[in-house]
């Protein structure tokens, strides 16, 4: 037979965390993200600025006045003149290759090619390099030669790259003449840079791991913290309605869940209390019952009486208790039944109103009833009179 069963629900712990966890993990997920990209960015901004530095050199290099005296002189068949100024150029290409490479290599060869392709001055840290050779096959030559004034090119990404110029000779009332290309062979710190970003990143993956784990770390404490208290309730609650009276929730905080506790333990306190005279109400019903039966049976009046007071000495726990009838047409009690030692000796005993404890006590509420029921709880006496009431 099919029967349908609630859904199980999510502890509130669970619930907690569904809803907390999304929320610390995002911000850092999105802060590690946002880290990665300015890793990159950062390594793009100091390839940017590197290349940008090689660029204002190889400007510096094109705009020396040397390479127009070389073009002119050699354009006017003046070798000597067109000399010095080719070694003026490459002194000039020397200073700037030590001058950059005084911290570390930044330059194998700077170079000034003719227009005809053949390299004019060259400086270079490897010496095996300083001999001149045509670069006129060579692709940054090309590349260079058709770009316009003022504009430069750039090998592909390597290890070592070639930024190349084109020059120009510009006369007023003339047609500008292609005087050759200034290139700087230089060394790109490729793998330099994808270990920055790499170390950036890496740097900030773990930073935001950890941050994670230790976050969400303290988020699972503090809510076991928060949810603990309120499944103790539910717990003690659950044992409260399988019986269990006296149970007590641990309260040490004074918050909103430490007054929940204090009001679920008066709340058990009470039930507790309640259930104990809820019994004691059910077991004086069932002794008056059961007193109400033997009387019924009983055929004597002593026998009667006698029951009555041993029943109710032991329904009140007490440790004697005496029960006197006022005698017809007379100022005087007597005892007619007694529970409890040493007061057997008290049975038939007559008293005067007034006189000694039983006697004061008739006297004091002869007013009220004609007929009791004394009671000795230790020095304490109780009387009951014909009504039930004390």
């Amino acid at each position: 037979m099919l029967t349908n069963r609630p859904p199980r629900s999510a502890g509130i712990q669970a619930k907690m965390l569904t809803i907390i966890l999304p929320l610390i993990a995002a911000p850092m997920l999105i802060l590690a993200a946002v880290g990665f990209f300015t890793a990159n960015r950062e390594a793009a901004n100091s390839s940017a600025r590197y290349l940008a530095q090689r660029e204002a050199d190889l400007r510096a290099a094109a705009e020396n006045p040397d390479i127009r005296h070389y073009f002119n002189n050699t354009k006017y068949g003046l070798a000597e003149e067109a000399e010095v100024a080719r070694e003026e150029l490459e002194a000039s290409l020397d200073r700037l290759v030590a001058r950059s490479n005084n911290s570390g290599r930044v330059y194998y060869q700077a170079r000034f090619i003719d227009h005809q392709g053949a390299e004019v001055a060259k400086a270079a840290e490897d010496k095996s390099l300083d001999e001149l050779a045509g670069a006129a096959m060579e692709t940054f030559f090309e590349g260079a030669k058709a770009l316009k004034l003022g504009e430069t090119y750039l090998s592909p990404v390597a290890v070592k790259r070639v930024l190349a110029m084109p020059v120009y000779q510009t006369r007023e009332g003339q047609p500008r003449a292609f005087m050759g290309v200034v290139a700087l062979d230089f060394s790109y710190a490729l793998s330099e840079f994808q270990r920055t970003s790499s170390a950036i990143l890496s740097t900030l993956v773990i930073g935001t791991l950890v941050s994670l784990g230790i976050a969400l770390l303290l988020t699972v404490i503090r809510v076991r913290q928060f949810t603990n208290p309120i499944r103790q309730l539910a717990q003690a609650a659950n044992r409260i309605a399988t019986g269990e009276r006296a149970i007590r929730v641990e309260n040490n905080s004074r918050d909103e869940i430490g007054q929940l506790a204090g009001a679920f333990n008066g709340m058990a306190e009470r039930l507790e209390t309640d259930e104990v005279a809820i019994k004691r109400k059910i077991a004086e019903t069932r002794t008056l019952y059961d007193v109400a039966q033997e009387i019924t049976a009983q055929g004597h009046l002593e026998p009667t009486l006698k029951l009555i007071v041993d029943r109710a000495r032991d329904l009140l726990e007490a440790e004697v208790g005496l029960l006197a009838m006022r005698e017809e047409n007379a100022d005087t009690f007597a005892v007619k039944a007694v529970a409890g030692r040493p007061w057997e000796a008290a049975a038939n005993l007559q008293v005067k109103a007034g006189e000694g404890l039983i006697g004061g006590v008739a006297e004091q509420n002869s007013a009220r009833a004609c007929r009791r029921i004394e009671f000795m709880k230790g020095n304490d006496l109780i009387i009951i009179d014909e009504g039930g009431n004390p």
